[in-house]
């Protein structure tokens, strides 16, 4: 059985690795209070943060570790960035996947979605854009999802829970991390919470320091203020039996809802980025391969479709999008991806382009990470001379 000393030590031997500022313990660093809701439960001494007043008779003391307040949570979450030119190539890019149609060549970048990678780890870059429209076994996207439950009037919750300072070392394997979010997967359920996407925020605002803290977006509405002390309780039991410990920690928990389509726009961007912007040796192999991006969903449950509004794109973007190449009568034609056979890993694989093998001069951008170019047509030969008949000419 663990004690808190023991905790303690293990967490001192992690943070001695190196003598940077950001590995003061949270307790000495209230510069940081104002953006990271976790250091507000924990710092000491701190100036009180002024928010509007509290218009639900349940909501909650923000000191408490506890908050289901709109106002108080969306403080925390404020995320802004403009992306990246379409015409950008990540210096982490090898090259280029190239399908074909009839009459066009198409190119998609690759990237190594590496979350400390100075491109792939920024706000709306192409990975985070990838997480948010990549396509599941409803056949819409993730975004869709949610706009579409929230379309037939259901609102949409987001909960936080923070794993405790001192229990942090134990959950630097993946084996553990799974653990945890299995464990409030399986009791969202129970609640009635029938759809849900889940994942880990590695780090906070400094994009170094393991900190793991657990992201769900789901159907839901407000949590009274006796629940939200029920689930901590369970949780701090659950703490205690799964890692032999001789007390009880307390994790934090924020949670808020909405009903309005751009706030679940803006969460599932905040959800999906990355956070360990910074590369940290000893998070690396935790991170490395483990399927963070988590959705779960009732056996019996049917998402409705997706009401698309108007969009801006234009139909060849649009059909890019979904595979198709839109030709000049009209029509589309599906774009086929070329393949290689690898001898090493006895598969077929992507043929990969090499970018100094491509002249990107001459590409046209279709969207981000994605161009095109007219296939090259060798001019016709030409025609055959005709072939010279000699005369036979006697002068006599």
């Amino acid at each position: 059985m663990k004690t808190r000393t023991q905790l303690s030590t293990d967490f001192s031997t992690i943070t001695s690795l190196a003598n940077q500022a950001q590995f003061r313990p949270l307790d000495s660093a209230p510069a940081g209070a104002d953006h990271y809701p976790e250091l507000i439960a924990k710092t000491r001494n701190r100036p009180k943060c002024k928010f509007p007043q509290f218009e639900e008779t349940e909501a909650l003391p923000e000191d408490s570790g506890l908050s289901n307040h709109e106002d108080f949570f969306e403080h925390f979450i404020q995320d802004s960035a403009a992306p990246d030119p379409v015409d950008k190539i990540y210096k982490c890019s090898k090259g280029f996947i190239w399908g074909e149609s009839s009459q066009n060549n198409f190119y998609k970048m690759l990237t190594c979605g590496k979350e400390w990678c100075p491109d792939c780890g920024k706000k709306h870059s192409i990975p985070h854009d990838r997480r948010i429209h990549r396509k599941g076994k409803s056949g819409q996207t993730l975004l869709e999802n949610f706009l579409a439950l929230n379309q037939a009037g259901e609102s949409i919750q987001y909960l936080v829970i923070t794993i405790p300072r001192e229990l942090r070392p134990l959950y630097r394997s993946q084996e553990a991390l799974s653990r945890f979010r299995v464990y409030w997967r399986d009791k969202l359920k129970r609640e009635g919470h029938r759809y849900g996407f889940s994942r880990y925020h590695y780090a906070g605002d400094d994009g170094y320091i393991w900190k793991p803290h657990l992201n769900i977006l789901s159907l839901g509405g407000f949590i009274p203020a006796d629940t939200l002390r029920t689930w901590r309780s369970e949780l701090s039991r659950w703490f205690k039996m799964e890692h032999g410990l001789d007390y009880s920690p307390k994790a934090n928990i924020y949670t808020s809802y909405t009903m309005e389509g751009n706030k679940i726009r803006h969460w599932l961007s905040y959800v999906t980025r990355a956070t360990q912007t910074k590369y940290n040796k000893l998070n690396e192999n935790t991170i490395k391969a483990f399927r963070n991006c988590a959705p779960f969903k009732d056996s019996d449950f049917t998402i409705p479709t997706y009401q698309r509004e108007e969009r801006e794109k234009s139909e060849e973007e649009s059909a890019a999008a979904e595979g198709f190449d839109l030709l000049p009568d009209g029509t589309k034609e599906k774009i086929i991806w070329r393949m290689k056979y690898c001898d090493i890993k006895r598969k077929w694989r992507p043929e990969v382009v090499l970018i100094e093998h491509t002249r990107l001069d001459e590409l046209k951008v279709i969207r981000r990470g994605f161009w095109k170019e007219k296939k090259y047509c060798p001019p016709p030969d030409p025609e055959p001379e005709p072939e010279f008949s000699a005369q036979i000419f006697c002068p006599f």
